[in-house]
């Protein structure tokens, strides 16, 4: 790729703003390192009482990512603007009930000793279905990987600064503040991240609408390309926007999800939180959109991620160019300090102690936990090379195989709670979820449903099926570690 476009617009106050913005985030972290040393409660859920503020923050931060920016700006490139109306606003109405009364039940209803996914699955089901569970999230790690290679293409295409070294800073500024200091650096960084993301966006929707006249200027320079871009539904398929829909739930199964529900002060907090985060994420989505589509019109020779950076510099002035940059990198960052906090959780606890059977106190566990850290974060900048092709789609799989898997396992338990023969609902619907995708996916080219979208449909018959089988009528409601 030639770079020089992109060298001769970055100037001195982007430089500022960039080498400004990795020790600023490393310094905010290590403020908050005392609070961390209380506990497992206050190492992963900062004790349980995040101030709504820093709620808002982190909830944003965390939720909409590096494949936010960059990811849907390239999606939107091959499918234009469909992007919008079968992931982008469906997302926001899936994601309602979470907001609304899944996030706040589990706030409110589950108990001190639930830190984690796994955890509630436990809770929900018994011990063998969280250890099950344990292992299979731990995919979502591979997710990661994609955030940060995004960053480094990102500082590589504009800097010319190599890969490998820009995954690896990205990761240590992260592995420093989340090791020392648990979810309060985590969710303080993100509040501050959010800040950054935010106005990086805001300054891109006004100066991009200048630069092409508009939206009838738009239309005009996409048209004799390609007519479908500007419809809502694109050329996509029904199985393929029906597969999106079902992605569009994956955050119902994120650990993350749940963890920042886990570390809100109220279930009212919640309620307020991710109804103005779905509000900005519809805004946020849409300007990147925007992004995509002006890039295709503007350089469709250019590979997508080429177009893309072509145009944002274009639209920005000095200083924003920088501001831009550091959203991306702040956006990556404040999701994989997230992954990383109950990534390394899940390990220690959940599959280390409750697996294996290696007892620990809970100050041995904050310590091992904290050991761990780094450990993933090495892994993570082996991930990033995974995507060396490419992101666009990186969330569309990842995410689509957890919503499939997990979805009915996790929100079946909270709103059925005749559980039945004990973990059948559970263990089966995990077992049976994972084999049929990997089945499914082998298969390939032979079938047109796509892979998240049948094993979805599996999962739930699957797992109502198990329902049916419980307890007869008459004999009661099966309590929570029962089995058959």
């Amino acid at each position: 790729m030639d770079t020089s476009p992109l060298q001769e617009l970055w100037t001195s106050w982007d430089s500022l703003i960039l080498v400004a913005y990795f020790p600023a985030t490393a310094i905010i972290g290590y403020l908050y390192r005392t609070r961390s040393k209380e506990g497992l409660a206050q190492f992963l859920l900062a004790g349980r009482a995040l101030p709504l503020p820093i709620l808002l923050g982190t909830a944003f931060a965390s939720w909409y990512d590096t494949w936010t920016i960059m990811g849907q700006a390239e999606a939107v490139w091959k499918m234009g603007m469909a992007l919008l109306f079968i992931y982008i606003v469906p997302t926001a109405i899936f994601r309602l009930p979470l907001a609304l009364w899944v996030g706040p039940k589990f706030r409110e209803q589950m108990p001190e000793t639930v830190y984690t996914l796994p955890d509630l699955l436990s809770h929900l089901y018994d011990q063998r279905t969280g250890n099950l569970g344990a292992v299979l999230i731990l995919v979502e790690l591979v997710y990661a990987g994609a955030l940060l290679f995004i960053v480094a293409e990102a500082l590589h295409y504009i800097l010319g600064w190599p890969i490998l070294p820009m995954v690896a800073l990205c990761a240590l500024v992260v592995l420093f503040y989340t090791t020392i200091s648990g979810l309060w650096a985590t969710a303080v960084t993100d509040l501050f991240q959010f800040a950054v993301m935010t106005s990086g966006a805001g300054l891109l929707v006004y100066f991009l609408l200048e630069g092409v006249g508009g939206f009838a200027g738009l239309s005009a320079l996409l048209e004799p390309q390609d007519p479908a871009l500007l419809k809502p539904l694109g050329r996509e398929s029904a199985p393929t926007i029906l597969s999106w829909c079902v992605t569009a739930l994956a955050l119902y199964t994120s650990p993350q999800s749940y963890q920042r529900f886990g570390a809100a002060r109220s279930g009212k907090d919640i309620q307020v939180a991710y109804l103005l985060v779905l509000t900005l994420g519809v805004c946020f989505g849409a300007v990147m959109v925007l992004v995509g589509l002006v890039a295709r019109a503007q350089f469709p020779e250019l590979v997508p991620s080429e177009g893309i950076w072509r145009v944002i510099f274009g639209a920005l002035p000095a200083g924003g160019r920088g501001l831009f940059l550091v959203g991306l990198a702040s956006a990556a960052m404040s999701t994989l300090d997230t992954d990383l906090l109950w990534g390394s959780t899940v390990v220690v606890k959940n599959i280390v102690r409750d697996t294996f059977g290696v007892q620990m106190t809970e100050e041995q566990l904050v310590r091992a936990s904290r050991l761990c850290i780094p450990l993933l974060g090495i892994s993570l900048i082996g991930f990033s090379r995974f995507f060396e092709e490419g992101v666009s789609h990186a969330w569309y799989y990842i995410g689509g195989f957890t919503a499939s898997v997990f979805f009915f396992p996790i929100v079946g338990g909270l709103y059925f709670s005749s559980r039945p023969r004990g973990a059948a609902a559970g263990w089966v619907t995990l077992t049976a979820g994972v084999t049929f995708y990997v089945v499914w996916q082998a298969l390939g080219p032979t079938v047109e449903i796509p892979s998240n979208f049948a094993t979805f449909v599996f999962s739930g018959l699957i797992f109502f099926t198990c329902r049916a089988l419980g307890k007869p009528p008459g004999e009661g409601p099966l309590q929570p570690g029962e089995g058959a």
